[in-house]
């Protein structure tokens, strides 16, 4: 479920910090705290490490870029911003489509004062097949998972499609979602999984003071159509709920 809404600037000047993903994700934390108290403490109180259900991207139109104090910035020239939230979870959509309607107003997620309109529920994306051709609305991220340590269990680096050991990272990291999100798909193998790139480009995100290796693009992947839907709706890759792995269909 993929829920859409603008972003408007009330102030004539609207300068994005580069790094605007954690701001949308307090934005998001505030919707769902006003809406759903219990699915805020769930999610996030007491820093609960389980995964989320869900991913986001920000469109910036008429983008301009500049630097200041060592700083970059993004401003749009005509102070409008697309919104997109998606999840798996139909509870989780709610509660967030209500709570951006409760904080529409009061809530500024950047230094300039903002307002929320124009909210949009998405209709529903379905898989008839077992494999569908994707382009990345925002980069997704994979950990390296065989650099694991006991002080960073999750991999101290990650990987792009350039990458050796890629497609076994990224289908590590789907498996993992299955087993959270479809636990009866925990069998899924890798002899079903195929990525393909089709036209992909390795990017750098930076995004909470480090530059992250990421990748976007068009690309094929083949693997059970529920688990193409799961993908769809939560995400694809590390770092879903901060903003990363957004995805459109092509095809």
């Amino acid at each position: 479920m993929k829920i859409k809404a603008t972003i408007n600037s009330k102030e004539e000047s609207c300068a994005v910090p580069s790094n605007y993903r954690q701001n949308i994700a307090s934005l998001i934390k505030e919707a769902i705290k006003t809406s759903e108290p219990s699915l805020y403490e769930k999610y996030w109180g007491n820093n609960s490490p389980i995964e989320k259900p869900f991913t986001f991207s920000l469109k910036i139109f008429d983008p301009k870029y500049f630097n200041e104090n060592k700083k970059s910035f993004i401003e749009s020239l005509s102070g409008r911003m697309e919104l997109l939230v998606s999840s798996n979870n139909p509870a989780f959509a709610i509660a967030c489509y209500n709570g951006l309607l409760s904080v529409a107003n009061r809530y500024n997620p950047f230094s300039f004062k903002t307002s929320i309109s124009n909210f949009y529920l998405c209709p529903e994306v379905e898989f008839n097949y077992d494999e569908s051709i994707f382009k990345t609305i925002s980069p997704f991220v994979v950990r390296n998972m065989e650099e694991r340590d006991d002080d960073n269990k999750k991999g101290k680096e990650y990987l792009t499609f350039k990458d050796k050991n890629f497609v076994e990272n990224l289908f590590a990291s789907i498996s993992h979602l299955c087993k959270e999100f479809l636990p009866h798909k925990v069998l899924f193998s890798f002899e079903d999984f195929v990525f393909t790139p089709i036209d992909c480009v390795e990017v750098g995100i930076y995004h909470y003071g480090h530059v992250i290796k990421a990748t976007s693009g068009t690309f094929k992947l083949k693997a059970d159509r529920e688990i193409l839907k799961l993908i769809y709706d939560v995400g694809l890759g590390a770092r879903r709920s901060q903003g990363f792995g957004m995805l459109e269909v092509v095809r």
